[in-house]
C-alpha cells in the first residue's frame, strides 16, 4: 500500500483528490474525497485503466487517462481500497 500512496501522490491524484492517509490533497474542487471508500478493486483498476467507462459526475470533472501501467493500477487499486487487491497482467 505504500507504493499506492507514493503513487497517488506522483501521479498527481491529489489535485483533485482527498485522502486523508495523504498529506495536501484537493487542489481542485473536482473529485470525491476517497479516504475510507468501498470501491470493488476489480471495477477501480478497469476505470484507472480507462476512466471513459464511467461519465463523470459533474461537468469539468473528467477524470483524465494517466496512461498508468498494470502494477501502478494494482498499487493505486490496493491504496485506494484498503488493502484489497487486484491481480496484475505480467507482460
Amino acid at each position: 500500500m505504500e507504493r499506492g500512496k507514493r503513487l497517488f501522490v506522483a501521479k498527481g491524484c491529489v489535485t483533485c483528490h482527498v485522502n486523508k492517509n495523504v498529506d495536501g490533497g484537493m487542489q481542485l474542487d473536482v473529485g470525491p474525497d476517497l479516504t475510507g471508500k468501498q470501491y470493488d478493486p476489480a471495477f477501480l483498476a478497469l476505470w484507472l485503466a480507462n476512466p471513459k467507462i464511467k461519465p463523470p459526475t459533474k461537468p469539468g470533472a473528467e477524470m483524465p487517462n494517466l496512461g498508468l501501467s498494470q502494477r501502478e493500477i494494482a498499487s493505486l487499486t490496493s491504496f485506494i481500497t484498503g488493502g484489497k487487491s487486484v491481480a496484475v497482467k505480467q507482460h
